[in-house]
């Protein structure tokens, strides 16, 4: 998921049709992918025209997941939305649990180490498959996994992260 600062939260985008009935596919942000689907109302976002189009149906499989959207019912309405953003409003998110974190909220947060020193600020967070990965920069970029050895406190209050991390890593 990816947040615009605007109150709207991007889910992903219309990457392209399926079929004449209508069908777009969908490329999401989400985790899991198809958690797409929990929200059954979207903004698409396309040049700057947001247009909000409930989910009539969907289906998901081993190369991609599809929806149709009500109002859209042939091939040249769905080609019209390929390249859309798909939005929701970030009221919408469901509540985290304790040590449950969007990574939208820890963009921005100051890092720093056991010893007092600062890496910089969290500018992005990155999926690598074994775990996430903190991307801080500071006076240089610095990889940091984001597992339970090694972040020992979320502070979204105070607006810091403290990780067991040396200056030399």
């Amino acid at each position: 998921m990816r947040d615009d600062d605007t109150g709207w939260i991007e889910l992903g985008y219309v990457n392209g049709v399926f079929g004449v009935k209508g069908w777009i596919k969908v490329y999401s942000y989400t985790r899991p992918r198809d958690g797409i689907f929990d929200y059954p109302t979207w903004t698409l976002d396309k040049n700057g025209v947001a247009n909000p189009y409930q989910i009539k149906d969907f289906r998901g499989d081993g190369t991609g997941l599809c929806a149709r959207l009500v109002g859209i019912d042939e091939r040249t309405l769905a080609e019209s939305l390929v390249g859309a953003r798909i939005m929701i409003p970030s009221s919408q998110l469901p509540p985290t649990v304790v040590d449950e974190y969007y990574w939208r909220d820890l963009i921005g947060l100051k890092v720093e180490n056991l010893a007092g020193v600062t890496f910089g600020k969290v500018a992005e967070v990155m999926e690598t498959g074994a775990n996430d990965v903190l991307v801080v920069d500071g006076d240089e970029r610095r990889l940091i996994p984001f597992i339970g050895d090694t972040i020992i406190e979320v502070n979204l209050e105070a607006g810091r992260i403290q990780v067991n991390w040396e200056s030399d890593y």
